[in-house]
């Protein structure tokens, strides 16, 4: 699930808690675009407003991470990933 694509994210992570199973997990890749450099942050920014880009949420991966807690996971962590800026991570319900 790409996280940063969504409008609502914290409601759709509280939907996504409340139906998920005790114990189960949330896996996600998602683009932490508040992570990139400055150049590639505002080139996204103006293809964005020029509705050439996706509406994108520019997160860091420490908010994205805090974001998944508040809706009740276990401490997001990063699984893999190369790049900073587009963490696979994964988070628990707890059981």
């Amino acid at each position: 699930m790409q996280l940063h694509l969504v409008y609502d994210l914290p409601s759709l992570l509280g939907d996504i808690y409340r139906k998920l199973e005790p114990g189960g997990l949330l896996i996600s890749k998602t683009w932490c675009f508040a992570d990139l450099g400055r150049r590639p942050r505002l080139l996204f920014a103006a293809l964005k407003a020029l509705g050439l880009f996706p509406p994108a949420t520019f997160l860091t991966e420490a908010q994205l991470c805090q974001m998944v807690e508040a809706a009740g996971f276990t401490a997001a962590q990063r699984i893999f990933g190369t790049r900073p800026q587009n963490p696979y991570f994964v988070a628990r319900k707890p059981a």
